[in-house]
């Protein structure tokens, strides 16, 4: 129930922040396992594991920071110069040196 309700919630935030800021917010999740595996599972929490977890609010308080302000609007014609010959070859590129190394 509550991964459903929080994947709604997360859908409906998409509308009032930029979703590459929403999208490392995500990361937040690590530090909750980290209270609750404290907390409920009555877990022993290492040096690593308060490390890890620091470098993700860390990391959080950056993007926050220096992260876009606002939302930018394209029109169709900007959309498609995005997508020039270069990066499809990039892209396809990438793809095959995933799958060969797979």
């Amino acid at each position: 129930f509550t991964l459903g309700f929080g994947s709604i919630l997360n859908f409906i935030s998409m509308g009032f922040a930029p979703s590459s800021l929403l999208a490392s917010l995500g990361s937040v999740q690590f530090l909750s396992n980290v209270l609750f595996g404290k907390f409920i599972l009555k877990e022993v929490i290492t040096n690593r594991i308060l490390f890890g977890t620091a470098t993700i609010v860390l990391g959080n308080g950056i993007t926050v920071i220096f992260g876009p302000q606002q939302e930018s609007n394209y029109d169709q014609n900007e959309l498609i110069d995005f997508y020039d010959a270069s990066y499809i070859f990039l892209l396809f590129f990438e793809t095959v040196l995933a799958v060969s190394m797979h």
